[in-house]
């Protein structure tokens, strides 16, 4: 259950490994990290980029996306909780007036988005009809944008991924979620191969 007077400060900035020069520093009210052998961090509220490379030094001692998913999650979702109980008051007005069944509706709504806020979980899945999202539309919900995480790997564990992908699979497999596998270092290589036949040839020594 999240406790909006208590949020996580834990984070502070992130800094990305020499490997690519892609991705941007990241905004201290996302997540952030020090790395030493790596990188790691969450890039785009609706892309998070997690890192799984075994020699990063994370700011708790130890490697976990599922709890910096979490930790990142808990942000975007007490950002969103204001939004809607900001809206909340605002209909509650218009819902008590009575005569609108379209503002009691909007009121019922908000309130399902809130609890289920409130419990730690996304926007993107809380279980009202489709049709229902439009009564959130003005708010822009930054949980209930559909989301890809990105999980940089070691160049083995590309293919199948690793303990740490395994782990996420299991924390997002509710959330509506996709979850992508790459190697960032691979990446950096093939952008240094000029032809397109050279790229495929590299790859294929890779057994991608």
């Amino acid at each position: 259950t999240i406790n909006k007077w208590n949020s996580t400060k834990r984070f502070g900035r992130a800094y990305l490994d020499d490997i690519t020069g892609e991705f941007p520093r990241i905004d201290e009210r996302r997540a952030g990290l020090s790395h030493q052998h790596g990188w790691y961090a969450c890039a785009n509220p609706s892309s998070p980029l997690l890192g799984g490379l075994s020699g990063i030094v994370h700011v708790d001692g130890n490697v976990n996306p599922v709890r910096d998913k979490e930790t990142i999650d808990t942000e975007l979702q007490l950002k969103d909780l204001e939004s809607v109980e900001k809206k909340i008051g605002r209909v509650e007005k218009t819902a008590k007036a009575g005569g609108d069944k379209e503002a009691g509706k909007c009121l019922e709504v908000l309130k399902a988005f809130k609890q289920h806020l409130e419990q730690g979980k996304p926007a993107r899945s809380t279980p009202v009809n489709e049709d229902d999202f439009r009564f959130v539309a003005d708010i822009f919900l930054l949980t209930a944008k559909p989301v890809l995480y990105v999980c940089n790997v070691d160049q083995g564990s590309v293919v199948s991924g690793n303990k740490y992908v395994d782990q996420l699979k299991v924390a997002v497999k509710d959330e509506k979620a996709e979850v992508l596998v790459i190697a960032a270092a691979i990446e950096a290589e093939i952008t240094q191969l000029d032809s397109f036949e050279d790229r495929q040839a590299f790859l294929t020594d890779l057994g991608l």
